[in-house]
């Protein structure tokens, strides 16, 4: 993955399990190394493809399993990460983005669970939803913006709330992921951001 990503970065294109992956401009080669850290790419028209062995996904799962049978909250920001971490815990997990249907349902049965994973995308888990049921959160991966991540990180202490929030990211060191947590403390906006990210090196 490290190879695959300094290709992206420096030539814009680069192969992964033999499949071509090519970009021709900057935020289009930000958005692949974003998935890259995360063990995939995209494909216009075709199947994601992915790496044989996903070090952030075995992180995580190392996470999951220490804390153990509480409810957690995975923040995601692509729908294959939804479906694979889904896939990795078929017996906890409940999706929430864009194409789930009946959207309250799943939070009445994660608010409901004892042991429940909401694996959920920013948008559709992180604005104006109280789960206080719950005290982990999980960031694999980031969204841009700040104010996206402020609501995200409330969900779990809301008013009333009795014991302590812990929040957790995954990050691939020395990669875009830092660059965008390193962002996201500084409370800097998406424009300031992308300018950093473009001067970037790998």
């Amino acid at each position: 993955q490290a190879k695959a990503y300094k290709e992206m970065w420096d030539e814009l294109v680069t192969e992964i399990n033999g499949e071509t992956i090519s970009v021709n401009l900057a935020l289009a080669k930000i958005s692949k190394v974003r998935q890259i850290t995360s063990g995939f790419s995209y494909i216009q028209g075709k199947e994601p493809v992915m790496f044989k062995t996903n070090p952030k996904i075995n992180e995580l799962k190392e996470v999951v399993d220490e804390i153990g049978n509480k409810p957690i909250i995975i923040f995601c920001q692509y729908k294959w990460e939804i479906k694979t971490i889904c896939e990795l815990f078929p017996q906890r997990a409940f999706a929430l983005y864009s194409e789930t249907e009946e959207k309250d349902d799943v939070i009445k049965q994660f608010t409901a669970s004892s042991s429940g994973i909401l694996v959920a995308h920013p948008a559709s888990g992180g604005i104006g939803l109280n789960f206080n049921n719950c005290d982990y959160m999980i960031f694999f991966s980031l969204d841009y913006s700040y104010m996206n991540y402020y609501q995200a990180r409330g969900r779990i202490m809301r008013a009333g709330k009795k014991n302590n929030a812990t929040y957790i990211h995954i990050l691939c060191e020395k990669s875009i992921d830092m660059e965008i947590y390193k962002s996201l403390q500084n409370k800097e906006d998406n424009n300031e951001l992308f300018r950093k990210l473009i001067g970037v090196k790998a």
